[in-house]
């Protein structure tokens, strides 16, 4: 499986970054900040990549992405595999955003007939196109074509069961919700969703570099966002801290642990599902306030914005994978209804 696969018109892209995350996950500390793409990745990612053209007859480009990789023991059979199946079947190919040390180390330099195109950031690389790209619109560019594959499966949103309409926390009708069990269901969908979202909240200054001494710990509430909250602390390198119950006698504990971590003065992530009145959310930043710590952040899958307000100086500060507004709802039709 690819999960970094995003398919849009004509043109196939791939991360590579967000592959060896993921074909790491499970054997390495590293997350988010693995700077080596493993051999086997690449192997993976060639095998998936040939498969896919061959299947789908209406890609004719396609772009793949070397951001955040430093290292690869030499890989040049598997780059090149790609690359002469694109050359012969007349495939647009870019290798975009390769470190000089990951063009070295992988052998791309053997690369016969191709011109190399240094782009505007220095020591790095596009290899088998003489077009260049902004380099620095390229991330804001992923970020949008996700969101229009999040769009296109209308934000997994499905119409309430009638007995469930009434929200008992925010005293509001939701004749809609979104079923972000289907999100996480759809695995390509979602590990890249989280992987973009963990490095919306690095570039946002939310998550900190690996080895800072002060990191924040990922918090979570509900059932649903124990799964979302678990991917992404592993993602970003955090801890993990959840709610016991909402009660009189509230905790938050480590899931590690299993120890109460009051008065210590922690800094938060809240992970959220979705973000719409904010009630919930509201709850968890009194119990942490009550306990000495604070929030620093707050990172839901899906921000619905009820109200429009300047929300560059908001604290916290939210940083959502998709906010779904007025403009945008048109194609979605999510409701929120009172009685008044």
């Amino acid at each position: 499986m690819l999960y970094s696969k995003i398919i849009q018109g004509n043109t196939l892209y791939i991360l590579l970054h967000a592959e060896q995350v993921y074909r790491s996950f499970m054997k390495s500390s590293l997350g988010f900040f693995v700077k080596d793409l493993e051999r086997e990745t690449i192997n993976d990612v060639s095998n998936e990549v040939v498969t896919l053209l061959k299947s789908n007859s209406d890609i004719n480009k396609i772009l793949i992405d070397g951001s955040e990789l430093l290292d690869c023991y030499n890989a040049y059979e598997e780059f090149n595999k790609i690359v002469e199946y694109c050359i012969s079947n007349s495939i647009d190919i870019l290798l975009n955003r390769l470190h000089k040390i990951l063009y070295g180390s992988s052998h791309l330099y053997e690369l016969k007939g191709l011109e190399k195109v240094d782009s505007d950031i220095e020591n790095h690389y596009n290899l088998c196109s003489n077009k260049d790209i902004n380099i620095s619109d390229f991330d804001n560019h992923i970020f949008n074509i996700y969101e229009k594959k999040l769009l296109e499966k209308k934000l997994f949103i499905e119409d309430q069961e009638f007995d469930k309409q009434y929200s008992a926390s925010s005293n509001v009708i939701l004749p809609k919700y979104v079923n972000i069990k289907r999100f996480i269901e759809e695995k390509e969908i979602s590990f890249l969703g989280l992987y973009l979202l963990c490095k919306k909240a690095i570039r946002e200054g939310l998550v900190p570099n690996y080895d800072s001494i002060d990191k924040p710990i990922v918090f979570f509430q509900s059932i649903v966002g124990s799964y979302l909250a678990s991917i992404f602390a592993k993602i970003a390198c955090l801890d993990l801290a959840y709610l016991d119950h909402i009660g009189p006698k509230s905790k938050i504990y480590r899931t590690i642990r299993k120890e109460t971590i009051k008065n210590q003065k922690n800094k938060y992530l809240l992970i959220s599902d979705v973000i719409c009145m904010g009630t919930e959310i509201q709850i968890a930043k009194s119990i942490i306030s009550n306990e000495g710590s604070e929030v620093i952040g707050i990172l839901p899958i899906i921000k619905i914005k009820v109200i429009d307000k300047d929300e560059d100086n908001e604290t916290p500060k939210i940083c959502s994978l998709f906010t779904l507004t007025k403009d945008n709802n048109e194609k979605i039709g999510y409701q929120i209804k009172t009685n008044f």
